[in-house]
């Protein structure tokens, strides 16, 4: 007799139905791969847009405190020598700059000077 037989000595069925319970696996298999493949492009279509190329150019600078008047700056702001700028603020009417040296300088509109003093830190 064959390995293909069964051990009963009947013959096999050729249309035997495939069992419940393999067919509930076959499909659970199969909407789970879907599923795992629509996943996979979101996460590789929000990767594109997060870290591709950026449809807006560095934002201009806000509108003043009451969002209604348009910051006017000057071309160029000239500091004291040997004072080196760590940041700068700006508000309506006022440039403020700190510098490395912990000095604070403050332009008016136009680039003119109206005010420096020193920043003293307190532990």
């Amino acid at each position: 007799m064959s390995d293909m037989m069964p051990s009963d000595g009947t013959e096999p069925q050729a249309d035997t139905a495939p069992l419940p319970e393999l067919k509930f696996l076959k499909t659970l298999v199969t909407v789970l791969a879907g599923t795992m493949i629509v996943g996979l492009i979101a996460v590789i279509a929000l990767l594109v847009i997060r870290l591709g190329p950026q449809n807006n150019p560095q934002q201009a600078l806000p509108a003043g405190l009451s969002g209604s008047q348009a910051l006017t700056l000057p071309e160029s702001l000239l500091l004291p020598e040997g004072k080196t700028a760590q940041s700068v603020s700006y508000s309506a009417n006022r440039i403020v700059i700190l510098t490395t040296d912990d000095d604070v300088l403050v332009f008016d509109h136009t680039g003119e000077s109206i005010g420096a003093f020193a920043l003293t830190l307190t532990p």
